[in-house]
Formats: structure tokens, sequence, C-alpha cells
């Protein structure tokens, strides 16, 4: 059995990060943004690590990886690019495998985001670990106007099971159904969400499913009419998909 734990950092950038834990307290440590942080998480809640993984190329999501490694004295799994930036590191490409337990995540290389963004997925249990590629409601940032490379993820985040948890690397949620709900002010799932959420406090959001994102993330949607309209009013460009998520994407950007 696989049991996320995750804490939340109350930072700037509004990080969680993530432990995958089995039945016998062994881990894999997620994109560890502080290293003390990660550190006394692990040894609070009596959980002993084995690897490090990282996603991607931002600060925030690798800069206590080298501390807790050493640390703990585990290897860095990171995408082959990265591999000068860690004193443990692994490679890992497009294809390649990582298996904890009896889990066996696949890794995609999903650029778009950054150039080196790669996200793994547990098809036989469904989960997923999306670093930034999708928030709840939301998306990470697109950089060097790599809009189709983002556009491209996304459609494949789309074929992925309705049920598949992702691990949200950021709290944004709120502010990502805001954004939704100035595309669809009178879409009720959405005011229901979000009275919802508001329950919550950053530490205890509940987890959300690629199900979820299907029917209220903006980016999942951007063949449905009422946010092609949306980006039609704002008078940004809408002749194609690929158009009407760049225009999203820009119109969230300065949201």
């Amino acid at each position: 059995m696989l049991i996320i734990k995750r804490f939340y950092l109350h930072n700037s950038l509004r990080n969680y990060n993530y432990c995958l834990v089995n039945e016998n307290n062994q881990a894999i440590v997620i994109d560890p943004t502080d290293a003390q942080q990660s550190i006394r998480f692990c040894i609070d809640n009596q959980i002993i690590p084995s690897q490090i993984w990282i996603t991607h190329e931002d600060l925030d999501h690798f800069a206590g990886a080298d501390a807790v490694s050493e640390h703990f004295n585990i290897p860095i799994h990171c995408p082959a690019g990265m591999k000068t930036l860690f004193k443990q590191a692994i490679g890992f490409n497009q294809d390649d495998v990582l298996s904890f337990n009896q889990y066996i995540f696949s890794i995609k290389h999903l650029p778009g985001h950054t150039p080196l963004h790669h996200v793994f997925l547990e098809s036989n249990h469904n989960w997923l670990i999306s670093g930034d590629i999708v928030f709840n409601y939301g998306m990470g940032r697109v950089r060097a106007n790599h809009y189709k490379s983002m556009f491209d993820a996304i459609q494949w985040l789309k074929t992925i099971k309705d049920d598949c948890k992702f691990l949200n690397a950021h709290d944004y949620d709120l502010t990502n159904l805001s954004f939704a709900q100035t595309l669809q002010p009178n879409n009720k799932i959405i005011k229901q969400t979000i009275e919802t959420l508001n329950q919550f406090s950053e530490s205890n959001r509940p987890m959300s499913t690629i199900g979820a994102q299907k029917q209220l993330n903006p980016f999942f949607n951007t063949d449905q009419r009422a946010i092609i309209d949306a980006v039609s009013k704002q008078s940004m460009p809408y002749n194609s998909e690929l158009d009407v998520f760049t225009s999203l994407r820009k119109w969230r950007d300065h949201f």
C-alpha cells in the first residue's frame, strides 16, 4: 500500500512537498524545496527515505535535494540534463521507469513549463507525480513561448483515467477557480467547489483527480464554446484550439 504524506511550506510560491510512503515507512521524497523542512518532516513522521525524485529544473523543486540526499545517504533520480547539479545523481529520460516496491512509474517528458520537465505515472494504481504541468484547476506558466509543447502536454494528460490522483505541487486552488469562474460565471459546480475549498486551510486541501480537471480546469477545455467565447470577448486570438489555449494562458498570467 502506498500512502501520500504532504506538507505545505507557507512560502511565497505556496509549495507542497510530498513523500510516498510504503507499509514499512520507507519513502520516496518528491521535489524537496527546503532541506531542513524535508528532513524534519521525515524524522517527525518516522519516515525512512530511500530515494529522491526530481520532476524538473525549477529551483523550488530541487533546492533541498543535495542536502536531503547527503543526510540520508540516498540517490537522487533526476532528468539526465540535471545530473551535474547533484552529488548522488542518477539521470533518467523519456520512457524510462522508476520503481518503488510493486509500484512502477513510467516517465514522460512533457516540456513547455521548462525544457527538462518530466512526470511520473503509475497506471496500475492511478497515481501521477505531475510537477508543474498541472495544478488543481490550472497549470504552470509557459516558458520561452513554448505554448504548443504545453498544449500537447495537457492533451496527453487528458488521456489518463479520470480517477487518477495527482500530486499538486502548489496551492493556487482558489485563484485558479476564481479565474475559471470569470470564464464561466454561471457554472454552479465551480461556485460549489470554491465554497467547499474555503472550508479548508492550505495544509488540509483535498487532493484532486484528473477527472476533476477534465470537468473544471479551463486549460483542459479549450474546445468548449464557453471558453472560446470568453477568450473572444477579450479580443484575443481564438481561431484554433491552440490559439484559445495560448490566449487563455496569457490571460491567466495577468489575472
